[in-house]
């Protein structure tokens, strides 16, 4: 595996000590580690979500349990609910053979990094579910299904929640070579305030670009389409609903993994948005998809310009049957479907 990752380069020196004990105790599966030369300026417990981003084939403990104990002579960091090592040992076959599984289907239609990236996410939207169960389970402060935090619950068991989506990502992505990392921060996606969230930030090209797998997946059990609406954004555009600490992080500044603008959905004026969809209409697409540039302003009632500029579209198209449509205000993503 991609021992030193993205997210190592990002640590100081004295995080990068914490980082390499971590990392040497994991891969000996061992249910703790000695911490005591690790400085107090360290925080601990991003160092070891660092480890884990960048090694997301680790599976064998429960990382939403982390205990640190200290005493006169020592500090000690214990992993909780580690595996047996027969337990460990089947469970990094079964992940092993989900991973070439997933890398197989994505290969085999993949021509450029940028399609195996993409690959990657349609795979997840896919073949993967939300766990909201475990969800409720962390809410009430106790995992139940601690597995849907890693790679293992989401390509194994079709179950995950964030971090389990991101893992996920990051184990397929540097499984083709691909360097990237997770980054641990707050969304409010759908929801009213801002909520512990995971995502990763990839690199292409020599730039880096935010991708959250998790958002896209839910976006496509409710349209039934993929959605790329996280996919391949800069830091302004998925700041609009992401927080996260800015410093930890390389910089994401390009558009140019964006699905939109490679595909000529992205609508840069008013008589655009219009264009886009006529154009889809005219060729009979029953779903359609396109993002409209923040610079366009839509009044105080996003819905109904969104609505009127549909039945302009469709009327200049001669389309006089129902259509429906959902709006992500965050994204400001439009996806289209004609009855």
């Amino acid at each position: 595996m991609n021992t030193y990752g993205l997210g190592y380069g990002q640590l100081n020196k004295d995080e990068q000590v914490a980082y390499g004990l971590f990392e040497e105790a994991m891969r000996r599966q061992a249910a703790s580690c000695d911490i005591s030369r690790v400085k107090r300026n360290v925080n601990i417990m991003e160092v070891l979500a660092t480890v884990l981003g960048d090694n997301p084939d680790i599976i064998y403990f429960n990382k939403t349990m982390i205990r640190t104990i200290g005493s006169f002579y020592s500090k000690q960091m214990n992993f909780v609910g580690c595996l047996n090592k027969r337990q460990a040992e089947q469970c990094g076959i079964q992940l092993k053979k989900a991973l070439e599984n997933a890398v197989w289907e994505i290969d085999k239609n993949a021509k450029n990094d940028k399609e195996i990236l993409m690959g990657i996410s349609e795979f997840l939207q896919r073949n993967v579910k939300y766990d909201t169960d475990e969800l409720k389970s962390i809410e009430r402060g106790k995992s139940r299904t601690p597995m849907s935090h890693n790679a293992y619950g989401a390509l194994v068991n079709h179950l995950a929640v964030c971090d389990g989506f991101a893992s996920a990502f990051s184990l397929i992505a540097q499984y083709f070579g691909m360097k990237g990392m997770l980054v641990k921060g707050k969304s409010s996606y759908r929801h009213t305030s801002k909520v512990d969230h995971v995502w990763n930030i990839m690199e292409y090209q020599g730039e880096f670009f935010h991708i959250d797998a998790t958002w896209d997946t839910n976006t496509y059990e409710t349209t039934h389409m993929y959605s790329y609406d996280y996919f391949g954004l800069d830091d302004d555009e998925i700041a609009v609903d992401h927080e996260w600490d800015f410093r930890s992080t390389p910089k994401c500044g390009s558009q140019k993994l964006s699905y939109f603008i490679a595909n000529h959905l992205y609508a840069y004026s008013e008589s655009q948005i219009e264009d886009i969809i006529s154009k889809h209409i005219k060729y009979r697409n029953k779903t359609m998809q396109l993002k409209i540039s923040p610079a366009i302003s839509m009044g105080s009632n996003p819905l109904k310009y969104l609505e009127e500029k549909i039945m302009s579209a469709a009327s200049r198209s001669g389309y006089t049957s129902q259509f429906y449509y959902t709006w992500q205000e965050a994204t400001r993503c439009l996806t289209i479907t004609l009855a």
